[in-house]
């Protein structure tokens, strides 16, 4: 069979290799964590009803975590929880792509590259519609 340039696992540095998978671990257990919490807040509001909760139009704050209602500080953790958790696989790239390119393996690192820039290209667009 044909070696298709796919780099062991022995070729990564083992640094490379933790920073990745504690990368996914830890932002999907941080994301996780905000959203379990930032619910609380919202359901421990004065309504304790998600019916209440409007997120159209409100932009996130970290000034907003530390004053404003409970319900307030819940949206702001919700959707800082949100973000957490679509920065996490974007990390992941990132660090892949340095991982590549330390090994030197080209062919995987422009692809690296390519997926982090489309992954860049739709987040602007969807930033500004």
């Amino acid at each position: 069979m044909a070696d298709l340039g796919n780099p062991s696992q022995g070729d990564v540095p083992p640094v490379l290799r933790k920073a990745i998978y504690y990368t996914l671990r830890v932002g999907v257990g941080a994301a996780v964590l905000l959203l379990v919490v930032g619910t609380a807040f919202v359901l421990s509001g004065p309504s304790g009803v998600f019916g209440t909760l409007t997120t159209s139009g409100v932009a996130f704050s970290f000034r907003g975590l530390s004053s404003g209602s409970v319900t307030s500080r819940g949206t702001d953790l919700l959707l800082l929880g949100f973000l957490v958790l679509i920065l996490t696989p974007l990390a992941r790239v990132v660090i892949s792509a340095i991982a590549f390119g330390t090994v030197r393996d080209r062919a995987f690192t422009a692809l690296t590259l390519a997926v982090l820039a489309l992954l860049g290209v739709s987040m602007l667009l969807g930033a500004f519609p």
